[in-house]
């Protein structure tokens, strides 16, 4: 249910690239299409790596598990913050090109999956999935997982000129930004 950061877990090119060659490439989870979604890697200037997974679970103990491992061996092994969630239908990936031409997008409901409610960082609460106004309605389907109804709006990032682009992990891994 909790989830905890000490110091700084910033990523760096060097230590994700050391990440996906040495562990995450060879324990991916079948059934789901696998996104960078967040500041990085257009930039290293981010507390965290987001990862998306989009499908609906089939095995919600075994999503659970897998995603708490990868951020478990993110943070223990490479001293890096993988935010990995779970995205059933993926419509946030999909308005992200529509949002960033127009700086305007639907108001979307979303069912998201995470494997921890409350993140804390140097003993500082960071993020309470249960007191965010965009999550309606949260239920615990598994071991290590929630399931939360969300209630998504993108105008926040109209501040920021838009939202950074998703990389397919395909995609990343033929990118600039990758060395094996």
């Amino acid at each position: 249910m909790y989830r905890y950061l000490e110091g700084n877990v910033n990523p760096t090119y060097e230590r994700f690239n050391s990440f996906l060659n040495e562990y995450f490439l060879d324990n991916l989870i079948d059934g789901y299409e696998i996104y960078l979604f967040g500041a990085f890697p257009d930039t290293i200037e981010t507390k965290d790596v987001d990862i998306r997974l989009i499908g609906k679970p089939y095995d919600y103990n075994e999503l659970g598990n897998y995603m708490k491992e990868v951020s478990e061996v993110g943070m223990k092994e490479y001293n890096m913050y993988i935010d990995i969630h779970c995205d059933e239908d993926g419509k946030l990936i999909k308005y992200v090109d529509e949002f960033n031409r127009t700086l305007k997008g639907p108001r979307f409901f979303s069912i998201h999956y995470v494997h921890y409610l409350k993140l804390y960082q140097d003993d500082v609460l960071i993020n309470d999935k249960e007191t965010s106004h965009i999550n309606k309605k949260i239920k615990k389907v598994g071991d290590n997982l929630w399931r939360l109804q969300r209630t998504m709006q993108l105008t926040k990032w109209v501040e920021k000129d838009g939202l950074p682009k998703p990389y397919k992990l395909e995609d990343y891994l033929k990118s600039d930004y990758y060395r094996e």
